[in-house]
């Protein structure tokens, strides 16, 4: 880009600039009718009250992963380490539950990136708002907008279809590992990714 763009903003000279070294240097887009094996993947984020008593308490995230006969393959829990959610926001911000909700997919896409390459999956999501950012590929807060450029180039880089829809609170899978509660999804035999 020139440098005579001043008035463009450094976030806005950095997504052009992203859009063109990827444009030009990218693979081209294909359409197969080709199977695809199918995945499940339920999601959730939650923020308490940080306690020494409870190890589970901060900000969480988890996630569960079916295949598509809904037989629980994998599932995580794990709590984001507080010296990273300090810098998700304001220094005064003490909620980060939108951010926590938006981060689980961009995670599944690295940890289980070798099950999910070329598939189709469903993603459930119990936050509304959290569902539409990675639908429409963008978000107001700034980590969340970081959270979902890396998720969607990790998509294209697996090549994954994903399709987002909302799941109530009371029927998402992941909302036992998000607080870390194990057991029942160890009894129905998925397997925890650490």
């Amino acid at each position: 880009l020139r440098n005579d763009l001043s008035p463009l903003t450094w976030e806005v000279r950095t997504a052009l600039e992203w859009v063109r070294d990827h444009v030009l240097t990218g693979a081209p887009g294909s359409i197969s009718c080709a199977d695809r094996k199918t995945y499940f993947l339920f999601l959730d984020g939650a923020c308490s009250e940080p306690s020494s008593s409870d190890e589970c308490s901060g900000v969480s995230i988890g996630a569960v992963l079916a295949d598509g006969h809904g037989k629980l393959l994998h599932y995580f829990g794990h709590v984001v380490d507080p010296a990273i959610v300090k810098t998700w926001g304001r220094a005064d911000q003490i909620q980060h539950v939108f951010e926590a909700e938006v981060l689980p997919y961009s995670v599944c896409l690295w940890v289980w990136r070798r099950i999910l390459e070329h598939a189709c999956v469903f993603v459930f999501i119990d936050n509304e708002a959290a569902k539409a950012c990675w639908i429409a590929g963008f978000a107001q807060s700034l980590t969340a907008r970081r959270v979902i450029h890396n998720g969607t180039v990790r998509e294209a880089a697996i090549d994954l279809h994903p399709f987002f829809s909302r799941v109530p609170t009371h029927s998402n899978l992941a909302d036992d590992p998000s607080r870390g509660r194990f057991n029942e999804l160890e009894r129905l035999g998925a397997r925890r990714t650490n």
